[in-house]
């Protein structure tokens, strides 16, 4: 999460020629503030545009970014891999221990998770809590980390008025936000008020 802060000002300058709006500007800074954080708004609001900007930027300043999402769907549309898959969890149907104790046998899913500074998880609405939780714990024992998420900068996107999870009959439907892990985060919400279909987003 450090890495991230000292590229503030660099960030400005590039963010000039971006056209940002003040809702867009305000979550760059929470976001190079160091703050996990989640970035929501309606369909058409620039979340997709800032997010790409934020990972083009990072990639070109040597930030180990991964772009990960809740489904196979949106992470093709977003040129990265379910939260699933990168984390190494699988289904998550397994105990923490279980999980944890797997992923510790895979030596590339452990070398990319310790790998990384920041996180990008779009469609969070559609991430059930357990999960969330389950991948917290894979990540702080991998890293050998215990704050939160190994102290990966955790930023995460969507629509919470949106698709939520498929819940199975005997699951407790506990949402992304209603989790321990995203509590013990402290994640700091920016919602962008401002339309930008309609100039060419």
């Amino acid at each position: 999460r450090g890495k991230v802060a000292p590229l503030w000002e660099v960030w400005q300058r590039h963010a000039a020629m971006l056209h940002l709006t003040p809702s867009q500007s305000r979550f760059a800074e929470t976001f190079f503030c160091g703050d996990n954080c989640f970035l929501s708004g309606e369909g058409g609001s620039g979340k997709s545009y800032l997010v790409k900007a934020l990972v083009d930027f990072l990639s070109k300043h040597r930030i180990n970014v991964a772009v990960t999402a809740s489904t196979g769907i949106s992470a093709f549309g977003i040129g990265g891999q379910t939260l699933h898959s990168f984390s190494g969890i699988g289904l998550g149907d397994e105990p923490i221990d279980q999980i944890i104790s797997e992923v510790m046998k895979r030596g590339k899913v452990k070398e990319r998770i310790r790998a990384i500074d920041v996180l990008f998880l779009d469609e969070v609405s559609m991430i059930k809590g357990d999960i969330l939780d389950k991948v917290n714990a894979v990540f702080r024992a991998v890293r050998r980390n215990n704050d939160p998420f190994g102290s990966v900068l955790f930023c995460c996107i969507g629509d919470l008025y949106q698709l939520s999870p498929v819940f199975k009959g005997n699951e407790i439907q506990q949402l992304a936000f209603e989790s321990s892990s995203w509590r013990a985060a402290d994640i700091q919400t920016v919602v962008l008020k401002e339309q930008m279909r309609q100039r060419g987003d």
